[in-house]
């Protein structure tokens, strides 16, 4: 009861993508923390399928970054950078063919969440590209042709005051239908 005994909807909400970060560093090990945390996330038949890349580097950050096309504009701002794969070896038949996309949102709103319970500001980048990129992108950083690109997820200290995308939600009447 201990665990669950705080207000978990307001904590839920007051997470945002954040894409004004400050200068601060962000240590390594608060990263660790939060991806310590997420490693609970639940997989599919426990197959934990997730893999970690976390670039540190600004000048590694950016040239990873040159292969994602929704950071202009804020990237350069960007402290520390994860990259988020599913390992399509874990699936061994056809019908798990999305299996690698759902564990990998479920691990990737669990990561957003640790590293938001950790004061980190956090902002989840699609890997929405054509093929050619995407063999670009593996060849420039060697992850494997067996590991599905989930998000790039970029990482810093939040600012005392910064602005946040905010987009009305649909309401519960029109995402819910209740079948009896």
């Amino acid at each position: 009861q201990e665990a669950t005994s705080f207000d978990f909807k307001r904590f839920f909400n007051s997470r945002h993508s954040i894409r004004e970060f400050s200068e601060q560093e962000v240590e390594v090990e608060k990263v660790l923390y939060a991806l310590d945390i997420a490693r609970n996330y639940p997989s599919v038949c426990n197959r934990q399928a997730i893999r970690i890349y976390l670039i540190t580097s600004k000048d590694s950050i950016a040239r990873h970054l040159k292969y994602q096309n929704g950071n202009r504009g804020f990237g350069e701002r960007i402290n520390k950078l994860i990259v988020v794969t599913s390992d399509l070896n874990v699936f061994s038949r056809a019908e798990e063919r999305n299996q690698p996309f759902i564990d990998g949102g479920i691990y990737l709103m669990g990561l957003l969440l640790a590293l938001h319970g950790t004061g980190l500001g956090a902002v989840p980048l699609n890997w929405s590209t054509h093929s050619k990129s995407d063999r670009a992108y593996r060849k420039f950083s060697n992850i494997s042709d067996s590991e599905l690109i989930i998000s790039f997820v970029g990482i810093g200290h939040l600012q005392d005051e910064m602005t946040t995308p905010k987009s009305e939600r649909n309401s519960i009447d029109d995402i819910v239908t209740v079948i009896r």
